[in-house]
């Protein structure tokens, strides 16, 4: 196993770096520059910061600086936020986003695999359909419709939950309270992405022979399913789970807006549309970061999980 880690680990920092430069090109290539403004700058100052970010140099020798800093863990100072670095502000907005993030994933994988698993279980009957069209309505409809009608029904129109704000200097019950209507719209589209997985999976794992054998041996369904065909419908799941987690970790722009949460992706899109070059360089290399490794994870799971899966 510790082969096969290090075999994953030589392959992901060529395509960490291929991410890196292809970010890289793609902002610079962008019209405007961080210090663009509807009044310009007198010449001589915007070749001054120019000259302190080193934006005067030719592109491919900003690459090879920027990237000989990255690799010590040095993504410079932010752009267009005054005094604040980079890692200060992904670090800001991190907790944020893990915490959302986190608890959104629970959330998802808890109840997406139950209904999945339910609605696998009563194939082709009414508590399937039922499963089933609801998961189709949340992958259709998106988080921007999902998020206002979250906060129109719980906070407008009856005032039971917080719709906005990081409340967390106001007590613990009123924090956790303003997280439930963005852990609920961030996972809603996920729950509805397992349920259909472990459906599939679980129908699949169900006709299989062994579990035919299961049966003729007299085993009951709930020995059935909880010995042998858990284990093996959660195998797409797992796999699923390496680049969602990630997804759901660095947070929703959607979500993050409409709750008005501080979190990366936030800064993110703020630093995008200002041409922030260090702050957009910095999450994309940690979102990539986070994809290999959650997929490396994935992976060593299902090797634990099944067995006739060999780490090469």
């Amino acid at each position: 196993m510790f082969a096969y880690i290090l075999k994953r680990l030589a392959t992901a920092i060529p395509t960490l770096l291929i991410i890196v430069a292809v970010a890289f090109f793609m902002m610079r290539a962008a019209p405007g520059g961080p210090f663009t403004s509807e009044r310009n700058l007198p010449p001589a100052i915007e070749a001054n910061l120019k000259a302190k970010y080193n934006l005067d140099d030719p592109l491919p020798i900003q690459f090879l600086k920027y990237l000989g800093n990255a690799i010590q863990g040095d993504f410079g100072p932010s752009l267009t936020n005054r005094d604040m670095s980079v890692s200060e502000l992904i670090l800001q907005g991190l907790p944020v986003s893990l915490t959302i993030g986190l608890s959104s994933l629970i959330l998802a994988v808890f109840v997406g695999s139950l209904l999945g698993g339910i609605a696998a279980l009563r194939q082709n009957k009414a508590t399937d359909y039922g499963v089933m069209a609801v998961a189709m309505a949340g992958i259709c409809i998106p988080n921007f419709v999902v998020a206002p009608l979250l906060t129109l029904t719980f906070g407008v129109w009856n005032d039971l939950l917080p719709t906005s704000g990081w409340v967390e200097n106001k007590g613990p019950a009123e924090f956790y309270r303003s997280l439930i209507l963005p852990i609920i719209a961030l996972a809603l589209p996920q729950i509805a992405i397992i349920s259909r997985l472990m459906r599939g999976s679980m129908i699949e794992v169900m006709r299989s022979n062994y579990i035919r054998t299961a049966k003729a041996k007299g085993l009951s369904a709930a020995q059935i399913i909880r010995k042998h065909a858990l284990r093996a419908a959660i195998l797409p799941l797992v796999s699923y789970l390496g680049p969602a987690t990630a997804a759901l970790l660095t947070g929703s722009l959607v979500i993050e807006k409409i709750f008005g949460l501080p979190g990366i992706s936030r800064y993110f899109v703020t630093s995008a549309v200002n041409r922030d070059y260090t702050v957009v360089m910095g999450v994309v290399i940690l979102y990539a970061t986070l994809i290999v490794v959650l997929n490396l994870i994935a992976d060593l799971i299902i090797a634990l999980l099944d067995p006739k899966v060999k780490l090469t």
